[in-house]
């Protein structure tokens, strides 16, 4: 007599057992650099920055001004010194966010300042006019580990197109040289500014319980970084992207200097970036 087995004494299907969850953790995720296309020298020169040039002397000709990716290797320390509760840091990742957003907002009213006028051609004078693009536009990857760095990558792509814009209007003789120039010249500053700022901080290995305390170290960083707000102070005002808080001392132990360069990106070719033909 074959005895017969209830459905669920039934041994399951292969198939059912090779496609079972594992139990294992899937590893980090991956994924290939994201692209920004610069169509301007403008916009390529404010995202590479500029060498310091010193004399036989050793005296500073040409003072250095920083670009995209060392904005990215810097903001990636001050926010691990943030997630290991340094006050200065986080006070700091509160002014590069303010800088970023209040840059973006005077780019976008430049841009909209030459699109008032290009508008105004096309619609009274029935004249189609169209943003100028660069022929061999240039490539630059980006790879950064905090979200600061995409922030101020798009900042310097929403340049670039202010930069487009006006040069449009420029062109159609609807915007006067001296306005372009300074427009072009004004919203490349503002960007330099804020790029500038992480290097304006200087890590110092401090906590909030440091200067509760008032130690050497607080005494040092108010000296060189200026009395810490209380708002601050408290974590009570803090960056929209800042870290959650991590008093283990673990934080640091990370490598601070993981975010992507524009050396490394480009193969070690500094002065000769990529170039994409325009479609």
């Amino acid at each position: 007599m074959i005895e017969k087995k209830s459905r669920g004494d039934r041994e399951q299907p292969k198939e059912v057992l090779r496609h079972a969850v594992s139990d294992e953790r899937p590893g980090a995720l991956q994924g290939e650099a994201s692209v920004m296309l610069l169509h301007t020298r403008q916009a390529v020169a404010v995202a590479k920055g500029r060498k310091e040039v010193k004399d036989t002397n050793g005296v500073v000709k040409v003072p250095k001004i920083f670009g995209l990716f060392e904005f990215g290797t810097k903001v990636n320390l001050l926010w691990l010194a943030a997630k290991a509760d340094d006050p200065y840091a986080d006070w700091w990742l509160i002014k590069i966010s303010e800088a970023i957003e209040d840059a973006s907002q005077q780019i976008e009213r430049m841009r909209q300042e030459a699109d008032g006028l290009l508008a105004a051609a096309s619609q009274d004078r029935e004249v189609k006019i169209t943003m100028p693009r660069s022929s061999r536009p240039v490539e630059v990857p980006l790879k950064f580990s905090r979200a600061y760095g995409y922030a101020a990558a798009f900042l310097i792509a929403d340049y670039d197109r202010m930069v487009r814009h006006v040069q449009a209007a420029r062109h159609h003789n609807l915007m006067r040289l001296q306005r372009a120039d300074q427009l072009i010249e004004d919203g490349a500053h503002r960007i330099r500014s804020a790029l500038g700022l992480p290097y304006r901080w200087t890590h110092l290995s401090i906590t909030r319980d440091d200067v509760r305390q008032g130690t050497q170290r607080a005494a040092k960083a108010a000296k060189l970084m200026s009395e810490l707000p209380q708002e601050v102070l408290e974590a009570s005002r803090r960056a929209e992207g800042a870290p959650v808080i991590d008093k283990s001392g673990s934080a640091l132990e990370q490598d601070p200097f993981s975010s992507t360069s524009w050396r490394s990106v480009n193969g070690g070719k500094v002065d000769k970036p990529t170039h994409r033909e325009s479609r």
